[in-house]
């Protein structure tokens, strides 16, 4: 259970990273030099001025256009291949959407690119605020301008959005519950290692959960800049907390298994290496095998063994000869009276 923990533990924090360098990925995209965005509009609304305040609504049930108007002050003409909106939560893009346009703008000039949009499938993917970014494309996929703003998405709670937000929820309150048990019952995992884990997974979620949370129910919207330092300031506070917590008081059954299957397989493994390793009979019992004369007459077909003879401390149990012809044979046994019978 421990090592399972564990790695469920590592894995998520695995993906919080991931998700941390899309984030900076996303926030670090160039775009031309040589191009201006003069204004950019999702029907006849400007996203130049959406903010959390007043964000700019995409409504599924509505269509509408998208919008830029680009300045070339390149000496090349400039071709627009497609506009791209996105919208994300950590770094992860939940809405994507791009519309075709195939537009030139000559050097020197301005013109507004615009194309139709139709949001119909956007409610299956996300709901609440989300950081959103409309970007110009060339014929290179290279991104030409770009624009960002705060978008509300009209979307279901059971789209994509929503059901990571259940997911991260579940993780959170099993790993809180987890270690919540741990500290009151004393029952934190001896490897303080893995205690730590433990409660870095705890921190990680619980704040991927806040942030995802409070943007889904449209109560704040946390940049890059704010959740990424608060994830890991809370994700190394709780790493440190659980490597200092105290662990469990007792060895459980499990553990002194462990630990006595550990012993065993080390005194043989010393045992082996050395050459002192003994030959083990259960109750105490010891025989021995003297061979005496083996004789065997081809022609009479006779067979003579010799003396074998049995020693057995539980009684008295003695075999004097065995012929192949004549069999004697003299039995003691000091339980009772017990007589042979011819």
């Amino acid at each position: 259970m421990r090592v399972h923990r564990t790695v469920v533990a590592a894995v998520l924090l695995a993906a919080c990273g991931a998700g941390v360098a899309g984030a900076v990925a996303a926030g670090a995209a160039s775009d031309n030099p040589s191009v201006k965005l003069v204004d950019a509009h999702i029907g006849d609304r400007s996203i130049t001025s959406g903010t959390t305040d007043h964000p700019v609504v995409i409504n599924p049930k509505v269509p509408t256009t998208l919008s830029m108007t680009l300045a070339n002050q390149g000496t090349t003409p400039l071709h627009v291949r497609y506009l791209r909106l996105s919208g994300s939560i950590l770094g992860i893009d939940f809405v994507q959407y791009q519309a075709s346009t195939k537009a030139d703008i000559a050097p020197g000039t301005t013109k507004t690119v615009s194309a139709p949009t139709d949001f119909f499938d956007v409610d299956g993917v996300a709901t609440g605020y989300v950081n959103a970014r409309m970007e110009a494309v060339d014929d290179q996929r290279s991104t030409i301008v770009t624009q960002s703003f705060t978008a509300d998405v009209k979307g279901k709670f059971l789209s994509s959005e929503g059901l990571f937000f259940l997911q991260v929820l579940a993780f959170a309150l099993i790993s809180l519950v987890d270690v919540a048990y741990g500290i009151t019952r004393r029952r934190l995992p001896r490897n303080r290692f893995i205690a730590a884990l433990l409660f870095a997974f705890a921190a990680a979620s619980t704040v991927i959960t806040i942030v995802v949370g409070a943007a889904m129910a449209r109560i704040a919207l946390f940049d890059a800049e704010a959740w990424v330092p608060a994830l890991f300031v809370a994700t190394a506070g709780a790493f440190i907390l659980g490597y200092l917590s105290p662990s469990r008081l007792s060895r459980t059954a499990t553990e002194e298994a462990d630990d006595k299957v550990i012993d065993l397989v080390a005194a043989s493994a010393v045992a082996r290496a050395t050459g002192e390793q003994t030959a083990r009979t259960t109750g105490g019992t010891t025989a021995a095998h003297e061979s005496g004369e083996h004789t065997v007459d081809l022609e009479s077909g006779s067979h003579q063994s010799g003396e074998f003879t049995v020693r057995h401390e539980s009684g008295e149990y003695n075999v004097e000869q065995h012929d192949s012809g004549d069999y004697s044979a003299v039995q003691r046994h000091d339980s009772g009276s017990h007589e042979p019978q011819e």
